[in-house]
């Protein structure tokens, strides 16, 4: 009987052995096809993600194109308003080397500042490799020099609140770019609207050592089931046309992981704030 059970035993314990052998086995066979599939995935979030960043910045670069158009279309119009003059003058025969010189001049004027206006969006998009500590006011104004002939032409008031610059550490073109960004949105948001006295307000403010920028407009604002979503890459809130969804997401990133700030929206009674905060370095230009 003890000979019997002690069979029994030895065959539990061997079934037991071979149990545990193969569901070890099996346990490394899924961890090897895990870590691979687990590589896979990365892979391809990565390669999402650079399809992300590659797009948006065609996105960025179609939309500088436009702001470019805009920028040139008044002093073009004036060098062929002056083009045509001169061409009259010389008809008639009234050029002389006075006239000639003061035109000349104007023209090499308009043409300057066409040849700043290329120089201001190389410098916009230049890569930059390294944080450093900008002024959010002069963020502010370059960001502004590249829209305010577009925003002027579709009547939209700007109101800039800056009562005291500060500085902060980060990507300063890249900061710009989100501002800029932010501002567009604005901009499309109440052109959609219909609003009659539109108008888009930027305010600078110090809350708890973080340097709030809000950009504010009045053009209704964002419905409450959709405002979570506007920073989901490929959510719009405008038609297909107008929009890809990826701006905003771009600038979350931007904001959240390569500089450490936070980037928020919220409905207002009148329309959308969003509001870019990053922690103060040190102030500038004011007590």
């Amino acid at each position: 009987m003890a000979i019997i059970l002690g069979k029994q035993i030895e065959g539990f314990f061997h079934r037991y052995r071979q149990e545990v052998e193969e569901k070890t086995k099996e346990l490394k066979e899924f961890n090897q096809t895990l870590e691979i599939r687990v590589h896979e995935e990365v892979t391809k979030n990565q390669e999402r993600e650079r399809l992300l960043i590659q797009k948006s910045r065609f996105i960025a670069l179609g939309e500088m194109i436009s702001n470019i158009a805009h920028q040139w279309r008044q002093p073009l119009s004036e060098l062929s308003a002056l083009l045509m003059g001169l061409k009259f003058r010389y008809g008639s025969k009234t050029l002389n080397d006075e006239i000639l010189e003061q035109k000349s001049k104007e023209a090499e004027r308009l043409i300057n500042y066409m040849s700043h206006t290329i120089d201001d969006f190389r410098n916009f998009f230049s890569p930059q490799k390294q944080k450093k500590h900008f002024s959010i006011k002069k963020s502010i104004q370059t960001a502004l020099s590249i829209c305010s002939v577009s925003l002027k032409q579709s009547n939209i008031d700007i109101e800039v609140i800056t009562p005291k610059d500060f500085l902060v550490l980060g990507f300063e073109n890249e900061y710009e770019q989100v501002l800029l960004n932010l501002i567009t949105n604005a901009k499309d948001a109440l052109l959609e609207s219909g609003q009659k006295k539109p108008w888009i307000k930027i305010e600078l403010r110090l809350t708890k050592n973080v340097v709030f920028l809000h950009v504010e407009d009045n053009g209704g604002g964002i419905k409450e089931d959709l405002i979570e979503k506007i920073f989901e890459p490929y959510f719009s809130t405008k038609t297909s046309a107008q929009g890809t969804g990826i701006g905003l997401y771009m600038a979350k990133l931007i904001i959240e992981n390569n500089m450490d700030g936070t980037l928020e929206a919220k409905n207002t009674k009148e329309g959308t704030r969003m509001s870019i905060g990053l922690k103060r370095e040190y102030q500038e230009g004011g007590s």
